[in-house]
């Protein structure tokens, strides 16, 4: 599933013209460059913000189902 967000996402970045990064995590990038910018001046594409919310909706619902319907699955 991951690699078909990643192609989704590269795909709609490519047709609507949205500048396209190095997809190399930071810690991961090279300590001798001292003049990299990483992500400065670049906004969260669409399908990066849907996966955001879905994300925090799904630890939401996960934690209110933890704390509020605390249930035992032992029978009484």
């Amino acid at each position: 599933m991951a690699m078909g967000i990643a192609w989704l996402d590269n795909t709609y970045k490519r047709i609507t013209g949205f500048p396209l990064r190095e997809n190399r995590m930071t810690w991961l990038r090279s300590m001798n460059i001292e003049n990299e910018t990483v992500g400065e001046g670049i906004r969260a594409s669409v399908l990066e913000r849907i996966v955001m919310v879905n994300v925090y909706v799904a630890v939401a619902v996960l934690v209110a189902y933890f704390f509020i319907l605390p249930q035992s699955p032992l029978p009484k």
